[in-house]
């Protein structure tokens, strides 16, 4: 077991194999860097860095937080090449938060607050479950992006009033599964590319639907409370496309397409 000792703007440590962190003792604003080539295990530890950034990687094994993971303008990157569990809050002020790993599992009562800054989970073709809640204050794009997975369960997700929810990226990026939620959506755009079924039957709260394109046989099924303007192309070639409103009127600005399928609004 190793402990880290600095003041410094970071501190960093790389093993070819399995690496255990001890307790560290670390200065307000001091970053961390800790690689195993294997298996990364955190102590039972609530990290704080301040201005500094937290990069903690599993080259081939899993990772699992131990502790909170807190920054105010420093970075949060976690990656285990074999899943990683995010089972304590993270937070950050202005700083990014990234989760890669084959298979992400944020687990109940814990939240992955970015501040204004995004939050980006790459699952690496595996399931991504979130039982916890994202949220961010961020107003562009990229403000929640959740892609290259199999199948996603969403709990509540949150953004500022013009920020984006993206389900699935590009090409290769996309959701190859099943898509559902147990929580609420609240957004300005929502967006996605998904290769199965999508059901999204939450008391969402979503001004825009963008482009989202799917194929899975289950078809493409939105609800929202009301308010909602579709902005962008929706679409599914192989199933029904189902999108209600449930208080406000439904605005239609771009194309809807169920090829061959039924269509409800």
């Amino acid at each position: 077991m190793v402990a880290l000792n600095s003041t410094g703007a970071t501190v960093a440590i790389t093993d070819t194999n399995a690496l255990a962190l001890a307790s560290p003792n670390l200065g307000a604003n001091t970053g961390i860097t800790a690689i195993a080539g294997t298996t990364l295990t955190l102590p039972s530890f609530n990290f704080s860095t301040g201005t500094g950034n937290i990069d903690f990687q599993s080259a081939s094994g899993t990772l699992a937080t131990n502790g909170t993971l807190t920054t105010s303008s420093g970075t949060v990157s976690l990656k285990g090449s074999a899943g990683v569990t995010v089972g304590h809050n993270i937070t950050t002020t202005t700083g990014a938060v990234s989760v890669t790993g084959a298979g992400i599992n944020l687990t109940s009562g814990n939240t992955i607050d970015a501040g204004s800054s995004t939050i980006t989970l790459d699952g690496k073709d595996g399931a991504i479950t979130l039982t916890g809640a994202l949220t961010t204050t961020n107003n562009t794009s990229a403000a929640i992006v959740i892609q290259n997975a199999s199948t996603v369960s969403l709990g509540d997700i949150t953004t500022g009033a013009t920020g984006f929810v993206t389900l699935g990226g590009a090409t290769t990026d996309n959701l190859t599964g099943a898509v559902t939620q147990t929580g609420v959506i609240t957004t300005g755009t929502l967006v996605g590319n998904t290769a199965g079924d999508v059901t999204l039957l939450g008391a969402n709260t979503i001004t825009n639907l963008g482009t989202f394109t799917s194929t899975g046989t289950g078809g493409f099924s939105l609800s929202d409370l009301g308010g909602l303007t579709v902005t962008g192309t929706v679409s599914n070639s192989s199933g029904a496309v189902s999108i209600t409103t449930t208080v406000s009127l439904l605005s239609i600005g771009a194309d809807i397409t169920a090829t061959g399928q039924s269509l409800t609004l």
